[in-house]
C-alpha cells in the first residue's frame, strides 16, 4: 500500500538519506508531505556504506515502484487496477510516478540528500 501511495502521490512526498550518529552509516526514510503531517511510508535499517549507496538504493525502490505501478494499473483484472481503477482510465503521466520524478528526485538526494517534491515538483507544474 505504501509503494502504490509513492505511485499516485508524486508531487507529496519527501525523502531523506539520514546518517546514523556516531557511525557511516545511512538510512532511507521516506514519507508524505506536510498535506499528510508528514506520514511516514518506508524506511530502511542504517545498512548503506555511504550516502551515495542509499541514493543508489532509492532511485532502485522508485523505479521498482513505477514499473510495478504501470504494470498494475495497465492490468484491468489487477486487484490494484479494479480497485483504484475500476473505470480504466488512461493514467494521467502528470500524476503518478515516472521517469522524470525520478531523476529529479535522485538530483536532489545528491545535492541536499532531501528532496521535497511538494516543493520541487509543483513548482514546475
Amino acid at each position: 500500500m505504501d509503494a502504490l501511495e509513492i505511485f499516485t502521490h508524486p508531487r507529496d512526498l519527501e525523502l531523506s538519506i539520514v546518517k546514523e550518529k556516531g557511525t557511516n552509516k545511512y538510512g532511507i526514510c521516506i514519507t508524505r508531505g506536510p498535506g499528510h503531517d508528514f506520514k511516514l511510508l518506508i524506511t530502511s535499517s542504517f545498512s548503506f556504506e555511504g550516502s551515495k549507496e542509499a541514493i543508489d538504493a532509492t532511485k532502485g525502490l522508485l523505479e521498482v515502484i513505477e514499473q510495478t505501478g504501470i504494470k498494475e494499473f495497465s492490468n484491468p483484472s489487477s486487484l490494484i487496477s479494479r480497485i483504484c481503477n475500476p473505470g480504466k482510465i488512461a493514467l494521467d503521466e502528470k500524476s503518478i510516478l515516472g521517469p522524470e520524478q525520478i531523476t529529479r528526485i535522485i538530483e536532489e538526494l545528491q545535492k541536499k540528500l532531501v528532496a521535497s517534491t511538494y516543493k520541487m515538483l509543483a513548482a514546475t507544474g
